[in-house]
C-alpha cells in the first residue's frame, strides 16, 4: 500500500513538473476591469493578448464593406474539467493521464458539468448575432440579409449540420484554456443559418469564394463563439473563432482569453457537488442573457486590433 501512494505522488509530481514546464494561462479577465471602461485602452492594452490573426485579411486597408455571414454559432461549453488548486489555469492537464488523475475523474473532482435550458440554446445565438451585425454596421460595414445569403446555391455545397455535438475525443484532449479544460460542447447556429463542419466537395473556404461570387460580397465570414460559466459567473471563452475569406487569402481571427461577467449567474438553489458526479451548474437564463449583452460587445471589440497589432504598449513607446 506504500508503495502504490508513493507510485502515485511520484506521478503527480511529473505531471506537475510537466504543468509547469507547459506554463500557465492568466486568469480570466472581470468584465467591470477599471482597464474596459475605453474602447482606446482595450485596443491598447489587451487585444493582441485576446486574438490573434491568421492570414485574416485586414478589411478597413483593403476597402472591404459588404460583408456575407454564412454560419454564426454558439458552442456552449457543458462539460469541463479543473485542476485542484489551480490559478492561473494550467495549460496542460497531464494529470488526465496519470493515476492520480483517473482517482480524481472518478470521484468527479475538478469535473464542472453546466446546464443551459432550451430556452437559452435556441435564443441566445439570435442575441449575439444581432451584436455582432451592430458593431460590424457601426464600423461602416453593410452585412448582407442572412436569408438573401442563405438563398446562394453555393452554400448547398457546405457539410452541415443544424446542431453539433463535440467528438468524443475532445474529452481526452489535455490542452486546457483559462476556464478550465473544456471536455463536451454543443453547437447551436442563429435560426436560417447551419452549424458549418466543412464540405461536401474541397474545403468549406472553397465554397465561401463561391458564395462570396454568388451574392456579390466582398468577404464571407463564418463565426462560432463559445459561451460557458466560469466558478458560477457568465463567460465569453477562449476557443471562439471567426474565418474570414476574401478573394485572395483565407484566415482567421482566434481568441485566447475570457471574459468573465461580475455577478453569478446561476441558480443557487439548484446543483452543486455530487460524489462521482462533480460539481453542476444550473443557468439561470435571464441573468445569463443579461450578462452576455454587457460581455458580447466588449469581447468583441478586444477584436477590432488595429493594424499595429502585436505590438505592445512598451513597443509603441
Amino acid at each position: 500500500m506504500k508503495a502504490l501512494w508513493y507510485r502515485l505522488l511520484g506521478c503527480a509530481g511529473i505531471a506537475l513538473a510537466l504543468a509547469a514546464l507547459a506554463g500557465c494561462h492568466a486568469l480570466p479577465r472581470t468584465y467591470n476591469d477599471p482597464n474596459l471602461n475605453e474602447p482606446a485602452t482595450i485596443e491598447r492594452l489587451f487585444a493582441s493578448d485576446y486574438w490573434s490573426r491568421l492570414e485574416a485579411p485586414p478589411l478597413t486597408e483593403k476597402g472591404y464593406r459588404k460583408i456575407a455571414i454564412t454560419e454564426f454559432s454558439v458552442e456552449f461549453a457543458t462539460h469541463k474539467v479543473l485542476l485542484a488548486g489551480a490559478a492561473p489555469a494550467s495549460r496542460v492537464d497531464w494529470t488526465l493521464y496519470t493515476p492520480i488523475g483517473l482517482i480524481r475523474a472518478m470521484f468527479g473532482i475538478g469535473r464542472r458539468l453546466t446546464e443551459f435550458d432550451n430556452e437559452l440554446v435556441e435564443t441566445l445565438p439570435a442575441q449575439m448575432y444581432e451584436d455582432f451585425v451592430a458593431q460590424l454596421e457601426d464600423s461602416s460595414y453593410t452585412v448582407l440579409p442572412k436569408t438573401y445569403v442563405g438563398g446562394a446555391p453555393a452554400v448547398r455545397e457546405y457539410r452541415t449540420e443544424n446542431s453539433h455535438d463535440s467528438s468524443w475525443l475532445r474529452y481526452f484532449n489535455p490542452v486546457g484554456t483559462d476556464t478550465g479544460r473544456v471536455a463536451v460542447t454543443k453547437t447551436h447556429p442563429i435560426e436560417g443559418l447551419k452549424v458549418v463542419i466543412g464540405a461536401m466537395d474541397g474545403l468549406a473556404e472553397d465554397v465561401d469564394l463561391k458564395v462570396k461570387r454568388q451574392v456579390r460580397a466582398d468577404v464571407v465570414v463564418r463565426a462560432r463563439f463559445r459561451v460557458g460559466v466560469h466558478k458560477g459567473v457568465a463567460a465569453v471563452e477562449s476557443g471562439s473563432i471567426v474565418f474570414v475569406t476574401a478573394d485572395e487569402v483565407h484566415g482567421y481571427l482566434q481568441s485566447h482569453r475570457s471574459l468573465v461577467s461580475a455577478t453569478p449567474v446561476v441558480n443557487e438553489d439548484a446543483g452543486g457537488f455530487m460524489p462521482f458526479v462533480g460539481t453542476t451548474y444550473v443557468v439561470d437564463t435571464k441573468k445569463f442573457k443579461a450578462a452576455m449583452k454587457q460581455l458580447f460587445p466588449t469581447y468583441l471589440t478586444l477584436a477590432r486590433r488595429p493594424e499595429s497589432e502585436g505590438k505592445s504598449e512598451a513597443d509603441s513607446e
